[in-house]
């Protein structure tokens, strides 16, 4: 491994662990996977651990960077936090009222008929003559 891949590496996880410990600092959890040659975060919501996504750093040129999902789109800059931050807990919360159950619609009160039998007055069969 070259010394500039080492470099742009830890300049990576760097960058990501200051982003985990933004996030655990606030109402979510961030885990780096960084012994690998591309370090991540798995990213949570405090109260819905098994709902995770990663998030990728990618540097530019010069040291500059910017946080990624998996599926190649930007969150934001390494140098605006609070954009990221809000931008994952948007997401975090997307995916966890996605796989929420849907809850029970209440109960329609009966109506009195009337003006059902007006809706559908003209609708109904005319008995035929013989």
């Amino acid at each position: 491994m070259t010394p500039d891949a080492l470099t742009s590496r830890e300049t990576m996880r760097w960058h990501l662990a200051a982003l985990a410990e933004e996030l655990t600092a606030s109402v979510m959890s961030a885990e780096l996977v960084g012994d690998i040659a591309k370090p991540y975060l798995n990213v949570a919501l405090a109260d819905t651990p098994n709902q995770t996504e990663r998030v990728l750093c990618q540097l530019g040129g010069e040291g500059l960077g910017s946080f990624w999902w998996p599926w190649q789109q930007s969150i934001g800059a390494v140098d605006d936090l609070d954009l990221v931050m809000s931008r994952i807990a948007t997401v975090l919360r997307s995916v966890e009222a996605e796989q929420c159950p849907p809850q029970p619609q209440p109960a329609t009160p009966p109506s009195s008929g009337r003006a059902d039998s007006r809706r559908f007055a003209d609708t109904r069969a005319v008995p035929r003559s013989r």
